[in-house]
């Protein structure tokens, strides 16, 4: 579903994605993504660091409004120029257009 790797040099936490991220899906994961992203926010505060969240949505086909929400969280705690979303499919970049975040994808 979710896994995370944390680059402490750059500060970038890197969330890559896998399968259909429907409803129950993206509940299960909301907490988990919430706690990872605490963890990192607190360990970049610790060294000083300009924290970036990475979400790469290669192995995604679908994701539901509820993760739309997850992003939303995240852009909320590190800024929308600190996060990032990566190798999206024609119809997750359509839904992220659509609900006003353009600019967090990938150029």
């Amino acid at each position: 579903m979710v896994e995370f790797t944390q680059d402490d040099e750059q500060a970038r936490l890197t969330c890559r994605f896998s399968g259909e991220l429907r409803t129950n899906e993206c509940m299960d994961l909301q907490e988990k993504i919430a706690l990872r992203v605490t963890t990192f926010l607190r360990d970049c505060r610790d060294a000083s660091s300009e924290p970036a969240i990475v979400f790469d949505l290669k192995e995604v086909p679908f994701a539901s409004s509820v993760f739309v929400r997850i992003v939303l969280s995240c852009i909320q705690r590190v800024g929308k120029d600190h996060f990032t979303v990566i190798n999206a499919n024609e119809f997750l970049l359509g839904l992220f257009r659509t609900v006003g975040l353009r600019d967090v994808l990938e150029p």
